[in-house]
């Protein structure tokens, strides 16, 4: 094992005893600059009584030092943004991109968020990898608006956690993304999901979103239809604080877009899943109609989830059908393609 980590040096020791002290076992503090090797000679060491098994330790030292390598990747840059496409399903044009983290990992390659968000949220790495982000995201934008005729209606999304949507300084730091690439507020979106909104704290949340409005940003109401806590349906809560907040996006879960093409087979199986993602992405365009808010599917794959969208009245949509989350050039150069194709209106 140690093979694989040993001459990786960095700030393990500190990160172990914590993680140990949080599993009511107590861990020597190695010397600064200890090895991965050195920590796990520690942990071996333990008496018996408090000793953990080698899978334990071996999952402990993976832990461990994969948060020491999200620290130094914060530090080196190795950090980036991939842009994902929202698409006008009616016009086809380009309507704004999300922006998504991605880690160019020193041995692992590149990492997709599943891989490394949840470590950075229990890390508290979460607000740092944010805020970068929240800076980056409309630094981008900027430029292209300012190499692209007819690209100031385009947005740009950045998806907000349930702890950076409570963190005090959220709102100063969007702030400061804005006045320093010059982007207008109101080109700036932030995805929050049911689940992360409705989290408690509650007051938080509700004062940081507030302010958020206040200064022109706009809210996208993330992964509706997902299963949550509150609802293992899925079932959107419309009468909840959220959804009486202005909100300038819907966005449905892909896990819905994926069962509107989902075969049904000749004895039915699949046939009630089929039909409650109908019936809950229809009551999800019949609120966002009401409310004159646009709704975005999720995951569209295939030309017969987009056909039954289509068909549905569902005016915007995302996903690999149309674009794979793209680096930085190779989104601009999609969008100029689409500005060529597709003019936008200004909206």
């Amino acid at each position: 094992m140690s093979g694989s980590f040993s001459g990786r040096v960095g700030a393990l020791g500190a990160a172990a005893a914590a993680l140990l002290s949080r599993a009511g076992r107590a861990l020597p503090l190695p010397a600064a600059g200890a090895t991965g090797a050195d920590l796990e000679e520690l942990l071996l060491a333990m008496p018996a009584e408090r000793s953990l098994s080698m899978a334990q330790t071996a999952a402990l030292v993976e832990r461990i030092t994969m948060e020491a390598d999200l620290r130094d990747a914060l530090v080196a840059g190795d950090l980036v943004l991939r842009y994902h496409p929202i698409v006008d399903l009616q016009a086809g044009h380009t309507i704004a991109f999300e922006a998504l983290c991605r880690w160019r990992h020193w041995s692992k390659g590149l990492l997709g968020p599943a891989q490394f968000m949840p470590l950075a949220e229990e890390s508290g790495l979460i607000v740092q990898i944010g805020g970068w982000v929240l800076e980056e995201g409309p630094r981008r934008l900027a430029q292209w608006r300012a190499r692209l005729a007819d690209a100031d209606t385009v947005d740009v999304t950045v998806n907000l956690s349930a702890v950076e949507l409570r963190d005090p300084g959220l709102v100063d730091r969007a702030a400061r993304a804005l006045d320093s690439s010059d982007l207008p507020a109101e080109r700036l979106v932030v995805e929050v999901t049911e689940a992360a909104a409705y989290a408690e704290p509650l007051e938080p949340a509700v004062r940081n979103l507030s302010a958020l409005g206040d200064l022109g940003i706009g809210l996208a109401i993330d992964d509706v239809g997902a299963p949550r806590r509150d609802s293992r349906s899925g079932a959107p809560a419309f009468d909840s604080w959220l959804w009486h907040r202005p909100v300038r996006l819907v966005k449905i879960d892909r896990g819905v877009t994926a069962l509107l093409g989902k075969a049904v087979d000749e004895d039915g199986h699949g046939a009630a899943s089929v039909l409650h993602a109908g019936r809950l992405l229809t009551a999800a365009l019949s609120e966002a109609g009401d409310r004159d808010i646009p709704l975005v599917a999720k995951g569209i794959e295939t030309t017969e989830q987009l056909a039954r969208l289509v068909q549905l009245g569902c005016p915007a949509g995302q996903g690999f059908l149309f674009a794979r989350p793209m680096d930085p050039a190779d989104a601009e150069a999609y969008l100029r393609r689409a500005l060529q194709t597709f003019p936008l209106r200004a909206h």
